[in-house]
């Protein structure tokens, strides 16, 4: 069975020929640590500063990882505080909607979002 822990210096060298706005596996370390890989299919790719971002370059990990809290997330909130219930929820033994706690009650509940990987359409 072939080893399926990633290599973060292919990742890198894959993704540097690339361009454009860069998504993936958030935190390599925490993604590896998971339970299950999980990967979240988004529509596009938000960026909470435009001009800082717009066009070629921006990082879409860098943003997520960046953020300490689930309000950091200016003007997606309720979308990325829905994706870290979820993979929250499928790390611990797949608790059903209900049971899933709020994000702003459980430390380091981020962890759960960082330990994904992105990929926008």
């Amino acid at each position: 069975m072939k080893n399926s822990k990633v290599c973060l210096s292919d990742i890198e060298s894959e993704i540097s020929k690339i361009g454009g706005v860069q998504d993936g596996i958030i935190n390599l370390k925490l993604y590896n640590e998971a339970p299950f890989k999980i990967l979240w299919v988004l529509k596009e790719a938000y960026n909470p500063k435009p001009t800082e971002g717009s066009g070629d370059g921006w990082d879409f990990r860098e943003i997520i990882s960046s953020k300490k809290s689930i309000d950091c997330f200016e003007g997606a909130v309720k979308m990325y505080s829905n994706m870290t219930c979820v993979s929250w929820g499928l790390f611990n033994n797949f608790r059903i909607w209900k049971e899933i706690p709020e994000v702003k009650e459980v430390p380091n509940m981020l962890f759960a979002l960082k330990s994904t990987a992105y990929m926008r359409l």
